[in-house]
């Protein structure tokens, strides 16, 4: 016990900066990814065809009563909807001219 406190307390200086160097890097690559013309057409074109597969799972669970399989199976499409909502509104944002979208 006394040997596993020490190597915390000896770890525990340079875990603090790397772990916030990972999530600012983790940040920074999500951004430019969002950012990425390519990324974006890539992951708008194959997003909604693994959503479309996990809510096929989503239905099957259902179908077979594991109701606790159709549960854990929404966080995945719940996530995949909300990653496609921000990657189009970055879009939409990159590419505002400064006109309304609104109709008339």
């Amino acid at each position: 016990m006394v040997q596993t406190i020490g190597l915390i307390l000896l770890c525990s200086p340079l875990a603090v900066p790397f772990g916030l160097g990972a999530f600012w890097l983790l940040g920074t690559l999500v951004r430019a990814y969002a950012r990425s013309r390519h990324a974006w057409l890539a992951s708008v074109l194959l997003l909604p065809h693994i959503a479309s597969k996990v809510l096929d799972r989503i239905v099957d669970a259902c179908l077979a009563g594991n109701l606790l399989d159709a549960a854990m199976l929404s966080l995945p499409l719940v996530s995949i909807v909300v990653a496609l909502k921000l990657l189009l509104n970055v879009h939409d944002s990159a590419q505002d001219d400064g006109q309304s979208k609104t109709l008339p």
